[in-house]
């Protein structure tokens, strides 16, 4: 019995692990006026009350913790002055977690000021397992009370909380952006499932740690991550420096790129040797042989340069020091001019220009992912990013310039696709209506050009088509596919919805059997519940990209 005792508390154990950065032990800081340490150890023994068994792993710099009195494990780090102003020491934690993987029931990592007690610990317990049964992570919001009246303030939130979701007799907030990620906890499933993800080791230019890590943990447990505040949500592959660099970037995209001018972007498709879309960057063209591709979360930095070491073409493609953000919406030429003065009205629309902002060099485009009238600015030194923004959201705030990600109701009304979710390797670009982007009359030699030529010839089994949708108001945009059925036999999926207050209607965006894709065919949807719907079309506004483009 007593064997059977212990082995039941390791199960039920929580591996706890903190970075701490203490750089001058002496400084007080927080409206309590505390030291780091002071925060750290208290702490510390808030989670030692915690009422299932903890092991606290502190990760650090330098002795100062040593000769502590503390009831935890104190891991000293080999790590450079820089590399911890820039954020690196949170990366440190985990070659230890992995080693733990097997050992703990639940695995934590916080920061060392932040508290979790013992109702959060409860309310995990309760509502984890049906949350992840339903697909989704039990996360919580980090908040700060006031000293002054007392109220209890969210530091990350950026706007209300309306998106919910209905499960248990509990609502849930959905947040599907980046939320700053400074505490998390998994069971022992879902840790196992971040280390082997293509998250765990996610690794980006060293000054770039500290703007991104929150993006990996956001992004780890399976919500798409753009936020302006964290400029590298947003990869960016390089083709330069070698003279065959044109030639490749042709290859890669069925677009004819032949009339591409240095300063100019164009819309484009990657695809592969089946015709299946790897994504759907933007194309610039920085010089003759110099070109970026802005884009989504992909792989298509990975496909470069293998397709690359098979080309026998003198190119060389790597990722840049380009952090890149938009600013969109009805305001932001008056937004740019404020910054960059009235020739920012010249930039006609999918061009680009370099240019500087007080020093700090850009390239800035009128482009962006958002159906809006807007820009793009990619960031050319890392280590400027906080200057940058605090210059643009000054310029802004008289007109209520806020951070966040780009809105889900206006990407869909204008049509405009999110990768993994309107298009991915299984889609290819007839189903989506986007023939005009693919040149298979031409002379250009290009990848998939051959199975895409058979998959015109013979006919496309599926399209994409616009919904309406006979329903109460969504509540935000679906979080899953759900699927279409006609005269009782699934015939599709819906990929993207969402409620339009401005067209005061439930729109989607859905790929269904070509044989059920006609104007006015009424589908079954099945959500949580049977929906009603009807084939319209799309866009569904602004299909001219009039206000876009203007």
């Amino acid at each position: 019995m007593l064997n059977l005792f212990i082995i039941l508390i390791l199960k039920m154990s929580i591996s706890i692990h903190i970075p701490f950065y203490n750089p001058n032990p002496e400084k007080k800081e927080g409206y309590r006026n505390l030291t780091r340490f002071d925060y750290l150890k208290e702490n510390i023994l808030n989670l030692k009350k915690l009422s299932l068994p903890t092991d606290i792993f502190i990760h650090t710099h330098n002795n100062f913790l040593n000769d502590k009195e503390l009831d935890a494990n104190i891991i000293n780090h080999q790590i450079t002055d820089d590399d911890l102003e820039k954020g690196y020491l949170t990366w440190l934690t985990r070659p230890e977690m992995k080693k733990q993987k097997d050992n703990y029931k639940y695995f934590m990592y916080l920061e060392h000021d932040i508290k979790f007690n013992e109702k959060n610990l409860q309310y995990y317990l309760k509502y984890q397992q049906i949350l992840s049964d339903k697909k989704f992570n039990l996360g919580f919001l980090i908040y700060e009370r006031n000293n002054q009246d007392n109220h209890k303030y969210s530091l990350h939130v950026v706007e209300k909380l309306s998106n919910f979701v209905h499960i248990n007799s509990q609502n849930f907030f959905i947040q599907d952006r980046e939320n700053y990620c400074c505490f998390w906890i998994y069971d022992k499933k879902q840790f196992n499932d971040f280390v082997n993800s293509k998250w765990w080791n996610f690794k980006k230019k060293v000054h770039n740690f500290r703007h991104n890590y929150g993006v990996t943990e956001r992004s780890s447990i399976g919500l798409n991550a753009l936020n302006i505040n964290y400029f590298k949500a947003t990869l960016i592959p390089e083709i330069n420096r070698g003279p065959d660099a044109y030639k490749f970037i042709q290859l890669l995209t069925p677009r004819d790129l032949s009339k591409l001018s240095i300063g100019q972007c164009k819309y484009v498709l990657i695809v592969n040797d089946k015709g299946g879309i790897i994504n759907d960057p933007v194309l610039l063209r920085l010089g003759e042989n110099h070109f970026w591709l802005s884009l989504a979360d992909s792989d298509v930095l990975l496909w470069a340069q293998g397709v690359a070491v098979n080309s026998d073409l003198n190119v060389k493609i790597n990722e840049p020091d380009v952090s890149p953000l938009q600013l969109q919406g009805p305001t932001s030429a008056e937004i740019m001019i404020k910054l960059f003065g009235e020739d920012i009205k010249d930039l006609k629309y999918y061009w680009f220009k370099e240019c500087k902002l007080d020093g700090i060099p850009l390239v800035v485009s009128r482009t962006g992912w958002s159906s809006e009238f807007g820009y793009e600015i990619f960031l050319r030194d890392g280590t400027r990013g906080n200057d940058l923004y605090e210059k643009i959201m000054k310029a802004g705030k008289e007109h209520g310039l806020m951070p966040g990600h780009t809105s889900s109701i206006r990407r869909i009304e204008g049509g405009m696709l999110s990768y993994h979710a309107d298009a991915d390797i299984e889609t290819n670009p007839f189903e989506l209506g986007l023939g005009r982007l693919v040149n298979l009359d031409s002379d250009i030699n290009f990848i998939g050009k051959e199975a895409l030529k058979k998959i015109k010839q013979e006919g496309i089994k599926r399209k994409q088509v616009g919904l309406e949708l006979d329903c109460e108001p969504l509540k935000g945009p679906n979080t899953t596919f759900w699927p279409i059925y006609k005269d009782g036999k699934k015939i599709g999926k819906v990929t993207s919805a969402v409620y339009s207050p401005r067209l005061k209607k439930n729109i989607a965006l859905a790929i269904v059997e070509i044989n059920h894709s006609d104007i006015g065919n009424n589908l079954k949807i099945i959500s949580n519940k049977e929906i009603n719907s009807k084939i319209i079309e799309k866009p569904f506004y602004d299909p001219k990209k009039k206000i876009a483009s203007s």
